[in-house]
């Protein structure tokens, strides 16, 4: 997909408009199977940042000129931290799409590589997880949120700090994870991360970096090659 933010302003509420001056921000992407963004705000910490004026464009189309239903279908989102049920694997990754088969969901745990783990547990996917899925690890629980984000079938994948509270063990688990899903599965992928390792492998990386509000919020935009050139001349 061809995805471009155009002259985009963002604040930390629906009032509040980071002031850019009178140069226009673009941010696109085109036949790239993973953008990343690297997001530092003034105290280290992410927020979310609410469009305010600009354009956010979807193959070429505004997105405010889609179906809501229909632009919600295009997107799955696994967040730092998964809400998982009490209930059973199967059922915790079912809630992606209620009528989907118990081999669609073998197949989309197969994509996000947990389908062996499952398999080895004594119940497989009628294991109850517990509350909050806290009989699973960190990376476990992700990479089944991964999972059940797959099942919608989205055109559009969206991973926001999914790996930041994990250990690195778990963090690399993903990071192939991720991997595997943009080379086997037709998906454009969107990582937001504040560790540039996590998402070194992207095919194009967008630093955000304003903590002044003033100025452009666009700091960088390439790929990691690319930007350790710039930072290196």
């Amino acid at each position: 997909h061809h995805i471009v933010f155009k002259n985009e302003q963002t604040g930390e509420s629906s009032k509040e408009q980071m002031q850019q001056g009178d140069e226009e921000q673009n941010v696109g992407m085109k036949n790239a199977n993973e953008f990343s963004s690297s997001k530092e705000g003034a105290d280290g910490q992410s927020s979310t940042l609410f469009k305010n004026s600009g354009k956010i464009l979807l193959d070429g189309v505004d997105i405010c000129d889609y179906n809501l239903k229909d632009l919600r279908n295009l997107f799955s989102i696994v967040s730092q931290e998964p809400m998982l049920f009490n209930m059973s694997i199967y059922e915790n990754i079912k809630f992606g799409k209620e009528n989907a088969t118990r081999e669609d969901v073998k197949r989309a745990c197969k994509f996000a590589a947990i389908d062996e783990f499952i398999e080895s547990l004594p119940n497989q996917y009628d294991t109850n997880v517990g509350p909050y899925g806290k009989s699973l690890s960190g990376g476990q629980k992700q990479r089944i949120a991964i999972a059940r984000a797959l099942l919608r079938e989205p055109k559009i994948l969206l991973l926001d700090e999914a790996t930041s509270s994990l250990d690195s063990n778990s963090e690399k688990l993903i990071e192939k994870t991720i991997v595997d899903i943009k080379d086997k599965a037709d998906k454009t992928i969107i990582t937001i991360a504040h560790r540039i390792a996590s998402i070194k492998r992207s095919d194009k990386i967008v630093v955000f970096n304003n903590p002044d509000r003033t100025g452009s919020f666009v700091q960088a935009q390439g790929t990691h090659e690319e930007l350790l050139s710039v930072q290196d001349g």
